[in-house]
């Protein structure tokens, strides 16, 4: 996921496989893998370059990861603040990951009833 917001934020492959130390074929793949996982695609193409950018669903997605991030950011600095407290600041990020979890079943209930085969 990762290597998704750093796609998401250069607008290309080649950019985000420099920021990655990586190279464009191997963040290109990545992608790839990502979208045959969920179901849809998550970027545009540009024939001939090394841009892309996001499509719907790759924008919900990516709000979806970073809001996912935010939260198991900030359950992080609860579960160190109070590693005496008995209260589960861990609820915060199972929270989080079902809202993301949600997010890609919707695409996907989304993209198959709004799918007509060719």
């Amino acid at each position: 996921m990762r290597d998704f917001l750093t796609i998401a934020a250069h607008d290309s492959f080649t950019e985000a496989a420099k920021a990655t130390g990586t190279v464009r074929p191997a963040i290109s793949r990545k992608v790839a893998d990502l979208e045959k996982a969920l179901g849809f695609s998550i970027v545009e193409r540009s024939p001939g370059r090394s841009g892309l950018r996001l499509t719907r669903r790759g924008k919900v997605l990516h709000r979806a990861i970073l809001e996912f991030d935010g939260n198991l950011s900030v359950v992080r600095k609860l579960a160190a603040k109070s590693a005496g407290d008995r209260t589960n600041p861990l609820g915060r990020a199972e929270t989080a990951l079902h809202d993301l979890q949600d997010a890609i079943e919707e695409l996907k209930a989304h993209d198959s009833a709004h799918h007509t085969p060719p």
